[in-house]
Parts: structure tokens; sequence; C-alpha cells
């Protein structure tokens, strides 16, 4: 961190009363989370996840990390190259993973909606969601975050055949029908798209 004081104060008054003013230049900020993103990581990588779980946290407490701050006009892909928005969408992610390892999916579901407002574009990240979602039997978000990763990728077979499988649950059959005429499209043997018909 740096100090700033005035080097020319002739007010004559020294008291200590008057805070010095301390700021962090933006690369030392990034310097400091990266270091911390990076230690989590070799935690991660040795099965220290509750170490690694505290520096996951300490590094969303960082002043770079509080600034990132997404808001609904933003577009992920300009903001994914800022390092702050990058390393908090990651952070989110693995400590959705560490909290899914521990079977506490109620948590890495809260951690991965905290990463998908940062990107809503990740196919892989709405099909993760869409499978903790029927893990928790909360179906209805299932089908929304099978129908986003849809909108994401057409050609993601998993998220497809789980969205049909969802709306089948749902008995929304005519949603079903639709995503199963998809599913031809790329499949013209879809077993289960027979299966339902």
């Amino acid at each position: 961190m740096i100090h700033i004081a005035a080097l020319n104060d002739d007010s004559g008054n020294e008291s200590e009363s008057e805070p010095v003013i301390e700021t962090a230049t933006k690369e030392a900020q990034e310097a400091e989370a990266y270091a911390l993103y990076n230690k989590a990581l070799e935690l991660q990588r040795a099965n220290l996840h509750e170490e690694a779980e505290l520096h996951y946290k300490k590094l969303l407490n960082t002043s770079l990390l509080k600034k990132a701050v997404a808001h609904e006009d933003s577009n992920p892909e300009q903001i994914l190259h800022q390092p702050g928005f990058m390393l908090k969408y990651s952070t989110y992610k693995n400590l959705a993973s560490l909290a899914s390892q521990k079977t506490d999916k109620k948590t890495a579901m809260e951690f991965y909606l905290e990463a998908i407002n940062i990107d809503s574009t990740d196919v892989s990240l709405w099909y993760k969601i869409g499978n903790l979602a029927l893990e928790l039997v909360h179906i209805p978000l299932a089908r929304i975050a099978f129908e986003q990763a849809y909108q994401c990728n057409p050609k993601h077979w998993p998220s497809l055949d789980s969205l049909c499988t969802v709306l089948y649950a749902l008995c929304d059959y005519p949603g079903c029908l639709y995503y199963i005429a998809k599913c031809f499209e790329l499949d013209s043997c879809y077993p289960k798209g027979n299966y339902f018909l």
C-alpha cells in the first residue's frame, strides 16, 4: 500500500487526528487478488477445501472484487475481460464446486447463481445449474436453466436432452414436443423422443 501525505504542510498543526490516506494502485489490487486466487487454487488442488474456501471468501472481500458489480445492461463479453469480474466469476464457480463436494447443494446453487449474474452466456454453467436444480427438486428452475443453456448454444445436447425430460415432467407437452423436434433435427434416431412420442 502507498501512504500519501502532504510534504509542504505549513499549517504547523501536526495533530494525529488527520488520517493518512491509504490508496492502492489498481495494479497492486490486481496483484493482491491474483495472489489470493492462485493460493486458493493451490489449496483446492491439494484437497484442503476449507482453507481454499477461506481464501476465496477473503478474495471476494478485496477492494478489486467489491468494485466489480455488474449492471443489467453490462455486456458479459466485455466485463469478463476486466480482472475484477473475471476473478469474481471464477471464485463463485470454485466456491460452488467446493460446496457441491461437501454436498451443500443449496450453497452451491447460491454461488452458481452469483456467477451466472456475471456471465449469463456460459452454457456449461447453465447446465450445472439445471442439474443441481433437479437434485434440489426445483424443477421450474431446472427448466429455466436448460432453456437458457439452449439459448446460449442450441446444439448443446446434454441441455437439450434434459430440457425435454423436464418439460415432460412439468406436463408441458407442447414445449416438450417442440424441443423433441429440435433433437430430431440433430439426431433423427433420438430414443427419448421416440419414447415420449
